[in-house]
């Protein structure tokens, strides 16, 4: 794992290089050899400069984005419980916040959980959030129940060119690594 973050970390000093022409978008690009480049997210030293409020740092590279997806694409319900005594949702919403600095997701996977008062499942639903930019934030309008006292909210799957170039991946706790 050390080999792997050091050689992450020297393509990453590698590709900083030079930076002040990497800004030059009058020239073309040479597209046989841009298919190929490795694109790493903000990798950063423990020891590094803190991040901005908002903005998560990735220690580990995509794969640490990927298992801990929920820490990087943040989805947060909230609603107006029912009455008194009464269960129900109404005026649900999740806002789904990317608090990556350097990756967008041009597509991602919702889950979103309605419990009982007994914490029991009442049903689960999925919801597509389209193209989430880096720092972007974003609202999904969840549907009035008349049952369920509680809502929990994971991202389950993601497209990210960034991160699985271009790819679906399942992600967060049924992330499987590339070998």
């Amino acid at each position: 794992m050390n080999k792997v973050i050091f050689i992450c970390f020297v393509v990453f000093l590698h590709a900083c290089g030079n930076a002040e022409r990497k800004t030059d978008t009058d020239k073309p690009v040479d597209k046989s050899t841009a298919d190929t480049q490795l694109v790493i997210p903000d990798i950063q030293p423990e020891t590094s400069v803190p991040v901005k409020p908002g903005k998560a740092p990735v220690k580990n590279g995509p794969d640490d984005v990927l298992a801990n997806i929920d820490q990087y694409l943040v989805s947060t319900p909230s609603f107006n419980p029912s009455a008194a005594n009464a269960e129900g949702i109404r005026g649900c919403t999740v806002s789904v916040h990317n608090k990556l600095n350097t990756a967008s997701f041009q597509k991602a996977i919702l889950e979103v959980s309605i419990l009982l008062a007994d914490g029991n499942e009442y049903r689960t639903d999925y919801y597509t959030v389209i193209n989430i930019e880096s720092g972007q934030q974003k609202l999904i309008k969840i549907p009035n129940t008349t049952r369920g006292v509680k809502v929990i909210t994971h991202i389950v799957r993601v497209t990210s060119n960034e991160l699985t170039k271009g790819e679906a991946v399942v992600v967060g706790t049924r992330y499987v690594p590339k070998q």
